[in-house]
């Protein structure tokens, strides 16, 4: 009865190890995904950021938010938007 219950203690020791693990692994890609600033293909070169926080942070600017998710009709979201358009903030235009 003692080895049996060793066993299970064992194995339930082994999942949780491996559970923490693998949420570990998506939320550190997760970050590494999120914290990477991207240029966006535009008339003029700007820094996307996924945060509002990292775009200011980096640019000591105000940022504001990247909004482009309609496109007319025959159009498509590249066509509006332009190539590689994601959701996110970048620093306002210089004045």
């Amino acid at each position: 009865m003692k080895k049996r219950t060793l066993t299970v203690i064992a194995v339930l020791v082994l999942i949780l190890v491996l559970a923490l693990g693998g949420v570990y692994t998506v939320a550190r890609s997760r970050t590494a995904t999120r914290t990477t600033p991207t240029i966006i293909n535009t008339a003029r070169q700007r820094t996307y950021y996924p945060t509002q926080a990292e775009c200011e942070t980096a640019s000591s600017k105000s940022c504001e938010q990247v909004m482009c998710d309609y496109a007319p009709e025959g159009k498509t979201i590249e066509d509006v938007c332009g190539k590689n358009y994601r959701k996110g903030y970048w620093s306002a235009k210089a004045s």
